[in-house]
Protein backbone atom coordinates (compact mmCIF):
# COMPACT_ATOMS: atom_id res chain seq x y z
CA UNK A 1 0.00 0.00 0.00
CA UNK A 2 1.23 3.64 -1.38
CA UNK A 3 1.47 6.00 1.83
CA UNK A 4 1.49 9.73 0.75
CA UNK A 5 4.85 12.03 1.07
CA UNK A 6 5.57 13.36 4.51
CA UNK A 7 4.98 16.54 2.59
CA UNK A 8 1.64 15.63 1.14
CA UNK A 9 0.58 14.29 4.56
CA UNK A 10 1.73 17.69 5.96
CA UNK A 11 -0.96 19.52 4.11
CA UNK A 12 -3.54 17.05 4.44
CA UNK A 13 -3.12 17.53 8.14
CA UNK A 14 -3.21 21.50 7.81
CA UNK A 15 -6.12 21.29 5.32
CA UNK A 16 -8.43 19.23 8.05
CA UNK A 17 -7.12 21.29 10.66
CA UNK A 18 -8.33 24.41 9.21
CA UNK A 19 -11.66 23.33 8.86
CA UNK A 20 -11.95 21.75 12.08
CA UNK A 21 -11.49 25.38 13.38
CA UNK A 22 -14.25 26.71 10.46
CA UNK A 23 -16.16 23.95 11.89
CA UNK A 24 -15.94 24.89 15.26
CA UNK A 25 -15.61 29.06 14.94
CA UNK A 26 -18.72 28.56 13.05
CA UNK A 27 -20.47 26.26 16.16
CA UNK A 28 -19.11 29.05 18.70
CA UNK A 29 -20.65 31.94 16.65
CA UNK A 30 -17.92 33.21 15.00
CA UNK A 31 -19.94 36.24 13.42
CA UNK A 32 -20.46 38.39 16.34
CA UNK A 33 -18.80 41.74 15.68
CA UNK A 34 -15.53 42.27 17.63
CA UNK A 35 -15.86 44.27 21.14
CA UNK A 36 -13.45 47.43 22.19
CA UNK A 37 -13.36 48.84 25.69
CA UNK A 38 -11.08 50.64 27.45
CA UNK A 39 -8.74 49.64 30.99
CA UNK A 40 -5.95 50.90 32.28
CA UNK A 41 -3.54 52.37 29.72
CA UNK A 42 -4.91 50.33 27.00
CA UNK A 43 -7.84 49.49 24.68
CA UNK A 44 -8.88 45.96 24.45
CA UNK A 45 -10.62 43.86 21.75
CA UNK A 46 -12.63 40.63 22.03
CA UNK A 47 -13.14 39.09 18.90
CA UNK A 48 -13.82 35.74 17.47
CA UNK A 49 -11.07 33.26 17.69
CA UNK A 50 -10.24 30.58 15.38
CA UNK A 51 -9.57 27.80 17.89
CA UNK A 52 -10.75 29.44 21.11
CA UNK A 53 -14.34 31.17 21.45
CA UNK A 54 -12.79 34.63 21.51
CA UNK A 55 -9.07 36.25 21.21
CA UNK A 56 -7.88 39.24 23.29
CA UNK A 57 -6.00 41.53 22.16
CA UNK A 58 -4.56 44.85 23.35
CA UNK A 59 -3.57 48.13 22.30
CA UNK A 60 -2.81 51.88 22.66
CA UNK A 61 -3.29 53.56 19.88
CA UNK A 62 -6.70 51.26 17.93
CA UNK A 63 -3.85 50.87 15.19
CA UNK A 64 -0.95 48.50 16.48
CA UNK A 65 -2.39 45.42 18.59
CA UNK A 66 -0.88 42.58 20.37
CA UNK A 67 -2.60 39.25 21.60
CA UNK A 68 -2.26 39.18 25.46
CA UNK A 69 -1.42 35.22 25.57
CA UNK A 70 -3.62 34.75 28.36
CA UNK A 71 -6.55 32.31 27.45
CA UNK A 72 -9.87 33.60 28.33
CA UNK A 73 -11.94 31.26 30.48
CA UNK A 74 -14.16 28.87 28.35
CA UNK A 75 -17.80 29.40 28.57
CA UNK A 76 -20.52 27.21 28.25
CA UNK A 77 -21.63 25.11 25.14
CA UNK A 78 -23.66 27.43 22.40
CA UNK A 79 -23.37 29.96 20.34
CA UNK A 80 -21.76 33.28 21.21
CA UNK A 81 -23.78 36.11 20.11
CA UNK A 82 -22.01 39.52 21.28
CA UNK A 83 -19.94 40.53 23.83
CA UNK A 84 -18.69 44.38 25.49
CA UNK A 85 -16.73 45.49 28.16
CA UNK A 86 -16.19 48.58 30.49
CA UNK A 87 -14.11 49.52 33.47
CA UNK A 88 -15.91 49.39 36.58
CA UNK A 89 -14.58 52.04 39.33
CA UNK A 90 -16.20 50.66 42.05
CA UNK A 91 -14.85 48.04 43.90
CA UNK A 92 -18.44 46.55 45.24
CA UNK A 93 -20.25 46.50 41.94
CA UNK A 94 -19.95 43.34 40.12
CA UNK A 95 -19.18 41.26 43.46
CA UNK A 96 -15.13 41.44 43.07
CA UNK A 97 -12.66 41.20 45.45
CA UNK A 98 -10.50 43.63 43.20
CA UNK A 99 -9.03 46.44 45.61
CA UNK A 100 -9.31 48.97 42.71
CA UNK A 101 -10.78 49.64 39.19
CA UNK A 102 -11.33 46.36 37.57
CA UNK A 103 -12.45 45.32 33.69
CA UNK A 104 -15.81 43.88 33.23
CA UNK A 105 -16.38 41.87 30.33
CA UNK A 106 -20.41 40.97 29.59
CA UNK A 107 -20.59 37.94 27.06
CA UNK A 108 -23.46 36.57 25.76
CA UNK A 109 -24.45 32.90 24.67
CA UNK A 110 -27.27 31.25 23.43
CA UNK A 111 -27.26 27.91 25.13
CA UNK A 112 -30.89 26.79 25.04
CA UNK A 113 -31.91 30.21 25.53
CA UNK A 114 -29.26 33.32 25.22
CA UNK A 115 -27.74 33.84 28.44
CA UNK A 116 -25.88 36.97 29.52
CA UNK A 117 -22.44 35.71 31.63
CA UNK A 118 -19.62 38.33 33.25
CA UNK A 119 -16.04 37.89 33.52
CA UNK A 120 -14.14 40.21 35.47
CA UNK A 121 -10.45 40.72 35.30
CA UNK A 122 -7.85 42.94 38.32
CA UNK A 123 -5.07 43.09 35.52
CA UNK A 124 -7.34 43.29 31.86
CA UNK A 125 -5.15 40.12 30.94
CA UNK A 126 -6.35 37.37 33.62
CA UNK A 127 -10.00 36.74 33.48
CA UNK A 128 -12.82 34.92 35.89
CA UNK A 129 -15.95 33.49 35.20
CA UNK A 130 -18.11 31.34 37.50
CA UNK A 131 -20.01 28.63 35.09
CA UNK A 132 -23.03 28.17 36.99
CA UNK A 133 -23.45 31.93 36.80
CA UNK A 134 -26.18 33.57 34.89
CA UNK A 135 -27.09 37.19 35.40
CA UNK A 136 -29.79 37.33 32.71
CA UNK A 137 -31.52 35.80 30.17
CA UNK A 138 -32.84 37.62 27.04
CA UNK A 139 -35.29 35.42 25.14
CA UNK A 140 -35.06 36.42 21.47
CA UNK A 141 -31.61 37.61 21.53
CA UNK A 142 -29.98 37.52 18.33
CA UNK A 143 -26.60 38.44 16.82
CA UNK A 144 -25.02 41.85 17.15
CA UNK A 145 -23.48 44.27 18.97
CA UNK A 146 -24.10 44.59 22.83
CA UNK A 147 -24.22 48.21 24.10
CA UNK A 148 -23.42 49.48 28.40
CA UNK A 149 -23.95 53.13 28.83
CA UNK A 150 -23.80 54.74 32.71
CA UNK A 151 -26.56 56.51 33.72
CA UNK A 152 -25.28 59.08 35.99
CA UNK A 153 -28.56 60.24 38.03
CA UNK A 154 -29.99 56.78 38.51
CA UNK A 155 -26.19 55.06 38.89
CA UNK A 156 -26.48 52.06 36.80
CA UNK A 157 -25.43 50.70 34.18
CA UNK A 158 -28.48 50.08 31.01
CA UNK A 159 -27.58 47.26 28.25
CA UNK A 160 -29.34 46.83 25.08
CA UNK A 161 -29.42 43.94 23.30
CA UNK A 162 -30.61 43.31 19.79
CA UNK A 163 -33.44 41.06 19.68
CA UNK A 164 -35.78 39.03 16.77
CA UNK A 165 -39.19 37.63 18.25
CA UNK A 166 -42.40 37.11 16.88
CA UNK A 167 -42.87 41.35 17.20
CA UNK A 168 -39.75 41.69 15.27
CA UNK A 169 -36.68 42.82 15.09
CA UNK A 170 -36.01 45.19 18.05
CA UNK A 171 -33.24 46.34 20.64
CA UNK A 172 -33.86 45.32 24.06
CA UNK A 173 -32.96 47.33 27.34
CA UNK A 174 -31.79 46.47 30.52
CA UNK A 175 -30.83 48.33 34.09
CA UNK A 176 -28.03 47.35 36.35
CA UNK A 177 -26.84 48.67 39.51
CA UNK A 178 -23.68 46.13 39.41
CA UNK A 179 -23.56 43.92 36.56
CA UNK A 180 -25.02 41.35 38.22
CA UNK A 181 -29.29 42.12 39.08
CA UNK A 182 -30.84 43.06 36.15
CA UNK A 183 -34.49 44.75 35.53
CA UNK A 184 -36.29 45.14 32.07
CA UNK A 185 -36.35 49.29 30.45
CA UNK A 186 -38.36 48.50 27.41
CA UNK A 187 -37.66 47.87 24.15
CA UNK A 188 -37.54 49.95 20.79
CA UNK A 189 -38.65 48.52 17.56
CA UNK A 190 -36.19 48.08 14.60
CA UNK A 191 -32.87 46.32 13.59
CA UNK A 192 -30.25 47.69 15.46
CA UNK A 193 -27.88 44.40 15.10
CA UNK A 194 -25.31 46.55 13.46
CA UNK A 195 -26.21 50.02 15.68
CA UNK A 196 -26.66 50.36 19.92
CA UNK A 197 -26.83 52.63 22.36
CA UNK A 198 -23.90 55.03 23.23
CA UNK A 199 -23.43 58.03 24.37
CA UNK A 200 -21.56 61.17 22.90
CA UNK A 201 -19.57 64.03 24.02
CA UNK A 202 -21.00 67.39 22.67
CA UNK A 203 -18.38 69.35 20.90
CA UNK A 204 -19.00 72.83 22.17
CA UNK A 205 -20.18 71.98 25.67
CA UNK A 206 -17.30 70.31 27.59
CA UNK A 207 -18.25 67.61 30.20
CA UNK A 208 -21.87 67.21 28.86
CA UNK A 209 -22.93 64.14 26.58
CA UNK A 210 -26.22 62.71 24.79
CA UNK A 211 -27.14 59.42 24.01
CA UNK A 212 -27.44 58.42 20.70
CA UNK A 213 -29.55 55.03 19.77
CA UNK A 214 -28.18 54.22 16.05
CA UNK A 215 -29.43 51.19 14.10
CA UNK A 216 -28.00 48.97 11.55
CA UNK A 217 -28.89 51.84 8.20
CA UNK A 218 -27.14 54.29 10.44
CA UNK A 219 -29.69 55.93 10.95
CA UNK A 220 -29.41 58.37 14.67
CA UNK A 221 -31.98 59.25 17.07
CA UNK A 222 -31.23 61.29 20.42
CA UNK A 223 -32.49 58.90 23.54
CA UNK A 224 -33.35 59.72 26.76
CA UNK A 225 -34.18 56.95 30.00
CA UNK A 226 -37.85 58.38 31.26
CA UNK A 227 -39.86 56.73 33.83
CA UNK A 228 -37.71 53.66 33.79
CA UNK A 229 -37.60 53.12 29.99
CA UNK A 230 -35.31 54.09 27.21
CA UNK A 231 -37.09 56.28 24.76
CA UNK A 232 -35.82 57.62 21.88
CA UNK A 233 -36.67 61.00 20.20
CA UNK A 234 -39.21 60.90 17.04
CA UNK A 235 -37.06 63.02 14.97
CA UNK A 236 -34.09 61.63 13.64
CA UNK A 237 -30.65 63.30 13.64
CA UNK A 238 -29.91 65.07 10.25
CA UNK A 239 -28.31 62.08 8.40
CA UNK A 240 -24.39 62.33 8.18
CA UNK A 241 -23.31 62.78 4.83
CA UNK A 242 -20.93 60.21 3.47
CA UNK A 243 -19.99 56.82 4.67
CA UNK A 244 -20.51 56.71 8.40
CA UNK A 245 -20.00 53.19 9.34
CA UNK A 246 -18.05 51.51 12.11
CA UNK A 247 -17.08 48.45 12.69
CA UNK A 248 -17.63 48.63 16.81
CA UNK A 249 -19.14 51.45 18.43
CA UNK A 250 -17.21 54.12 19.45
CA UNK A 251 -15.53 53.43 22.69
CA UNK A 252 -14.41 55.60 25.70
CA UNK A 253 -10.68 57.00 24.74
CA UNK A 254 -7.80 56.20 27.11
CA UNK A 255 -6.14 59.77 27.31
CA UNK A 256 -7.87 62.61 29.58
CA UNK A 257 -10.40 64.51 29.20
CA UNK A 258 -12.77 61.39 29.91
CA UNK A 259 -16.04 61.17 27.87
CA UNK A 260 -14.29 60.93 24.10
CA UNK A 261 -15.52 58.71 21.65
CA UNK A 262 -12.88 56.88 19.48
CA UNK A 263 -13.69 54.78 16.24
CA UNK A 264 -12.00 53.16 13.48
CA UNK A 265 -13.70 52.32 10.23
CA UNK A 266 -15.10 49.39 8.76
CA UNK A 267 -14.63 48.01 5.08
CA UNK A 268 -18.03 47.47 3.12
CA UNK A 269 -18.11 43.82 4.25
CA UNK A 270 -18.75 44.58 8.11
CA UNK A 271 -14.97 43.65 8.80
CA UNK A 272 -13.04 46.37 11.05
CA UNK A 273 -10.19 47.53 8.78
CA UNK A 274 -5.89 46.27 9.52
CA UNK A 275 -4.39 49.33 10.14
CA UNK A 276 -7.22 51.61 10.38
CA UNK A 277 -6.73 54.96 12.06
CA UNK A 278 -8.75 56.31 14.81
CA UNK A 279 -11.15 59.26 14.32
CA UNK A 280 -12.66 61.03 17.61
CA UNK A 281 -16.50 60.98 17.28
CA UNK A 282 -19.03 64.03 18.87
CA UNK A 283 -22.30 65.54 18.69
CA UNK A 284 -23.17 68.86 17.65
CA UNK A 285 -26.15 70.61 16.92
CA UNK A 286 -26.99 72.87 13.15
CA UNK A 287 -29.95 74.47 12.13
CA UNK A 288 -31.01 71.10 10.36
CA UNK A 289 -30.57 69.20 14.04
CA UNK A 290 -27.86 67.45 16.38
CA UNK A 291 -25.62 65.96 13.85
CA UNK A 292 -22.41 63.27 14.84
CA UNK A 293 -19.17 64.69 13.74
CA UNK A 294 -16.23 63.19 12.63
CA UNK A 295 -12.67 64.69 13.82
CA UNK A 296 -8.97 63.44 13.78
CA UNK A 297 -8.28 62.15 16.90
CA UNK A 298 -5.24 63.00 19.00
CA UNK A 299 -3.79 59.32 18.67
CA UNK A 300 -2.94 60.33 15.47
CA UNK A 301 -0.12 62.08 17.11
CA UNK A 302 1.42 58.77 18.40
CA UNK A 303 1.83 57.89 15.22
CA UNK A 304 3.33 60.69 12.99
CA UNK A 305 7.16 60.01 12.31
CA UNK A 306 7.58 62.82 9.99
CA UNK A 307 5.59 66.38 9.30
CA UNK A 308 6.05 68.96 6.43
CA UNK A 309 3.92 72.08 6.05
CA UNK A 310 4.41 73.05 2.39
CA UNK A 311 4.35 76.53 1.60
CA UNK A 312 2.31 76.60 -1.96
CA UNK A 313 2.97 79.44 -4.63
CA UNK A 314 -0.46 80.77 -6.04
CA UNK A 315 -2.06 78.53 -9.06
CA UNK A 316 -2.40 80.83 -11.82
CA UNK A 317 -3.53 78.65 -14.62
CA UNK A 318 -5.25 76.02 -15.79
CA UNK A 319 -2.76 72.73 -15.87
CA UNK A 320 -1.69 70.28 -13.31
CA UNK A 321 0.56 71.23 -10.38
CA UNK A 322 2.41 68.18 -8.54
CA UNK A 323 3.26 68.86 -5.05
CA UNK A 324 4.93 66.35 -3.88
CA UNK A 325 7.44 63.62 -5.59
CA UNK A 326 6.11 60.71 -4.15
CA UNK A 327 3.87 59.79 -1.10
CA UNK A 328 4.42 57.65 2.03
CA UNK A 329 2.79 54.40 2.23
CA UNK A 330 1.13 56.06 5.17
CA UNK A 331 0.46 59.37 5.75
CA UNK A 332 -2.23 62.38 6.60
CA UNK A 333 -2.75 64.98 4.41
CA UNK A 334 -4.66 68.58 5.63
CA UNK A 335 -5.83 71.07 2.99
CA UNK A 336 -7.36 74.29 3.23
CA UNK A 337 -8.66 77.07 0.70
CA UNK A 338 -10.90 79.41 0.41
CA UNK A 339 -14.97 78.48 -0.43
CA UNK A 340 -15.69 79.59 -3.85
CA UNK A 341 -18.49 77.94 -5.91
CA UNK A 342 -16.03 78.18 -8.97
CA UNK A 343 -13.93 75.82 -7.47
CA UNK A 344 -13.95 72.69 -9.37
CA UNK A 345 -10.66 70.37 -8.56
CA UNK A 346 -9.01 67.22 -8.90
CA UNK A 347 -6.54 65.77 -5.79
CA UNK A 348 -4.85 62.69 -7.34
CA UNK A 349 -3.23 60.64 -4.64
CA UNK A 350 -1.67 57.61 -6.29
CA UNK A 351 -4.46 56.20 -7.68
CA UNK A 352 -7.25 57.42 -5.91
CA UNK A 353 -9.07 60.43 -6.88
CA UNK A 354 -10.65 63.14 -4.64
CA UNK A 355 -13.38 65.40 -7.28
CA UNK A 356 -15.03 68.54 -5.42
CA UNK A 357 -17.47 70.58 -7.51
CA UNK A 358 -17.31 73.85 -5.65
CA UNK A 359 -21.09 74.97 -7.54
CA UNK A 360 -22.94 71.79 -6.54
CA UNK A 361 -21.71 71.45 -3.53
CA UNK A 362 -20.69 67.51 -4.41
CA UNK A 363 -17.74 65.53 -3.15
CA UNK A 364 -17.05 61.81 -3.93
CA UNK A 365 -13.80 59.76 -3.35
CA UNK A 366 -13.83 56.76 -5.65
CA UNK A 367 -17.23 55.38 -5.61
CA UNK A 368 -17.77 57.12 -2.53
CA UNK A 369 -20.09 60.26 -3.12
CA UNK A 370 -21.13 62.99 -0.55
CA UNK A 371 -23.20 66.76 -0.82
CA UNK A 372 -22.14 68.88 1.36
CA UNK A 373 -23.74 71.41 3.48
CA UNK A 374 -23.40 75.29 2.81
CA UNK A 375 -19.59 76.34 2.78
CA UNK A 376 -17.93 78.56 5.29
CA UNK A 377 -15.17 80.81 4.46
CA UNK A 378 -12.36 77.63 4.13
CA UNK A 379 -13.10 74.54 2.91
CA UNK A 380 -11.06 71.79 5.51
CA UNK A 381 -10.27 68.71 4.46
CA UNK A 382 -8.19 65.88 6.35
CA UNK A 383 -7.07 62.78 4.31
CA UNK A 384 -5.72 59.70 5.64
CA UNK A 385 -3.70 56.90 2.98
CA UNK A 386 -3.17 53.47 4.09
CA UNK A 387 -1.76 50.93 2.37
CA UNK A 388 -5.48 49.37 2.94
CA UNK A 389 -7.58 52.24 2.67
CA UNK A 390 -8.42 56.31 2.02
CA UNK A 391 -10.32 57.90 4.08
CA UNK A 392 -11.27 61.49 3.97
CA UNK A 393 -13.73 64.25 6.50
CA UNK A 394 -14.49 68.11 4.97
CA UNK A 395 -17.10 71.01 6.08
CA UNK A 396 -15.88 70.55 9.72
CA UNK A 397 -16.49 66.95 10.25
CA UNK A 398 -19.75 66.91 8.91
CA UNK A 399 -18.83 64.61 5.82
CA UNK A 400 -16.66 61.24 5.96
CA UNK A 401 -15.83 59.22 3.21
CA UNK A 402 -13.91 56.02 2.98
CA UNK A 403 -12.65 53.77 0.58
CA UNK A 404 -10.64 50.17 0.13
CA UNK A 405 -7.21 51.28 -1.84
CA UNK A 406 -8.13 49.48 -5.33
CA UNK A 407 -4.51 49.26 -6.62
CA UNK A 408 -1.73 47.76 -3.89
CA UNK A 409 1.15 49.88 -6.44
CA UNK A 410 3.46 52.47 -4.53
CA UNK A 411 2.18 55.58 -3.67
CA UNK A 412 2.43 57.91 -6.82
CA UNK A 413 2.81 61.57 -6.31
CA UNK A 414 0.23 64.13 -5.10
CA UNK A 415 -1.09 66.03 -7.94
CA UNK A 416 -3.28 69.27 -8.32
CA UNK A 417 -5.73 69.59 -11.17
CA UNK A 418 -7.94 72.76 -11.79
CA UNK A 419 -10.87 72.03 -14.39
CA UNK A 420 -11.63 75.18 -15.90
CA UNK A 421 -8.54 77.01 -14.95
CA UNK A 422 -10.08 78.74 -11.93
CA UNK A 423 -7.43 80.26 -9.49
CA UNK A 424 -7.05 78.64 -6.47
CA UNK A 425 -4.80 79.75 -3.06
CA UNK A 426 -3.67 77.16 -1.05
CA UNK A 427 -4.26 78.67 2.61
CA UNK A 428 -2.90 75.61 4.35
CA UNK A 429 -1.26 72.16 3.11
CA UNK A 430 0.58 69.59 5.45
CA UNK A 431 1.65 66.21 5.03
CA UNK A 432 2.34 63.87 7.79
CA UNK A 433 3.82 60.95 7.56
CA UNK A 434 2.32 57.64 9.56
CA UNK A 435 4.15 55.07 11.37
CA UNK A 436 4.12 51.87 9.39
CA UNK A 437 5.60 49.59 12.30
CA UNK A 438 3.64 46.28 12.86
CA UNK A 439 3.18 45.24 16.30
CA UNK A 440 5.19 43.47 18.70
CA UNK A 441 4.93 40.21 19.08
CA UNK A 442 2.79 38.16 21.50
CA UNK A 443 4.24 37.96 24.75
CA UNK A 444 2.81 35.09 26.72
CA UNK A 445 2.67 35.67 30.53
CA UNK A 446 2.16 33.37 33.35
CA UNK A 447 -1.10 33.92 35.27
CA UNK A 448 -3.33 32.25 36.42
CA UNK A 449 -7.12 31.91 35.75
CA UNK A 450 -8.53 32.19 38.83
CA UNK A 451 -10.70 34.64 40.80
CA UNK A 452 -8.85 37.68 40.98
Amino acid sequence: MNRPAPCATLVVCRLAFMAACLLLARLLGADWPPAVSTFGQHFHRIAPGDETWARHDVSRDLVNWTNTGVALPPLPAGKVLGACGIEVANPAAGATNASGPWHAMLVLVDAGLPSLKLLRSADGRAYAIDPGETVLRIPGATTGNLSLVWHSPSQRWVLGTPVRDQSGDAISFHGSSNLLDWVPLGRVEGDHARGGLCEFPERRNQGTARWVLVDSRNEARIAILSDGQVLPERRRMAAMRGDGSWGFLPTPGVLPPRGRRLVVGRTGNGGPWDGGTPWEVACEEFEDGPQLVWLPAAEFESLRSKSRTLNVPRLSKAGTNQLLARLPSSCEIRLEFRASPHHRLLLRLSSEVVRFDGGRRELSLGDAKATLPPAADTERWTIVRTPSHLEMVASDGRVRLCTPIRFEESPGPVVLERPGGWWLSLQYLALHELQTTSAPAPQRQQVSIGQP
